[in-house]
């Protein structure tokens, strides 16, 4: 897992951790693959970076 700031943002990048907004409603989940709409509404969230997984990182592995 990886910390990205959200400038550096790609399409395809999968998220590692789920991403909430302020009352808590979960907005993408955790794996989610990101789009360039998706970046452009994290980037709306002004949020400094997220965590992103390795391309050879599955979501299983950080269920522990």
């Amino acid at each position: 897992m990886l910390f990205i700031r959200t400038d550096d943002l790609k399409p395809g990048m999968r998220l590692a951790k789920p991403i909430y907004n302020k009352l808590g409603v979960m907005l993408y989940d955790r794996d989610t693959r990101l789009t360039r709409q998706g970046i452009e509404s994290i980037r709306n969230f002004e949020l400094i970076g997220i965590y992103i997984l390795r391309s050879e990182e599955h979501t299983s592995e950080l269920q522990s």
